[in-house]
């Protein structure tokens, strides 16, 4: 399931399956990318390290006049929302 698509966002995030593992709660992935995944797990800890982790490789890789903003940053929080939202309903026996 995809949260944003380049085009209308700074971000194409989306929830990332991998067929060889086995995907639970907590190893849902949440993709960023041509930035970064993230577990739900990580998330749940820790959105704000994540969202810090992301800026950082971002910025790293980006013009001065392109650099990430906060509203950037808040934006990809509510994705990162949507995704552990959607993994809690698609897990619900496990919370």
């Amino acid at each position: 399931m995809s949260y944003s698509r380049w085009g209308a966002s700074r971000w194409y995030t989306f929830w990332h399956v991998q067929q060889e593992r086995t995907e639970n709660r907590d190893t849902s992935i949440f993709d960023i990318c041509a930035v970064k995944s993230f577990t739900a797990k990580e998330l749940r800890r820790n959105m704000d390290g994540c969202v810090k982790i992301t800026e950082e490789i971002e910025n790293k890789k980006c013009k001065p006049k392109y650099k990430v903003v906060e509203k950037d940053l808040k934006e990809l929080r509510r994705y990162m929302q949507s995704f552990l939202n959607d993994v809690d309903n698609e897990y619900p026996e496990e919370l």
